[in-house]
């Protein structure tokens, strides 16, 4: 069943949040400014099939761990700055088309990365 979020919001910071899970959000565009400063305590991070997914705002969580992002290409191509200013990352797991994959220069923190790709 499709979700009808169409954003998230949230209006102050939710300092014990570790885990967050998005699916099946196909009106959802963007995702919260300063992600860092309201989810300061998020380790892991899945967007799943989110298609209309494409903006990230203000970077992703200082802490976080763990990120999968499965069928949301265009979020994959906002991913290209964010990813190097977190150096707490240590998996990442995309699957989205080849072309969508950003730069590989971020990877030098990551003890896994899965990049099966569609």
């Amino acid at each position: 069943m499709r979700s009808a979020l169409e954003m998230i919001s949230l209006d102050h910071a939710h300092t014990h949040l570790r885990d967050l899970r998005i699916t099946e959000c196909h009106k959802l565009e963007s995702l919260p400014e300063n992600m860092h400063m309201l989810l300061p305590s998020l380790t892991k991070l899945s967007i799943l099939n989110c298609p209309r997914l494409e903006s990230l705002h203000g970077g992703l969580p200082s802490n976080l761990k763990d990120l999968t992002i499965i069928k949301c290409s265009r979020f994959v191509g906002s991913l290209k700055g964010a990813l190097g200013d977190t150096s707490s990352l240590k998996s990442l797991w995309i699957e989205v088309d080849v072309e969508c994959f950003p730069d590989k220069r971020f990877t030098s923190t990551l003890s896994y990365l899965s990049d099966h790709l569609s």
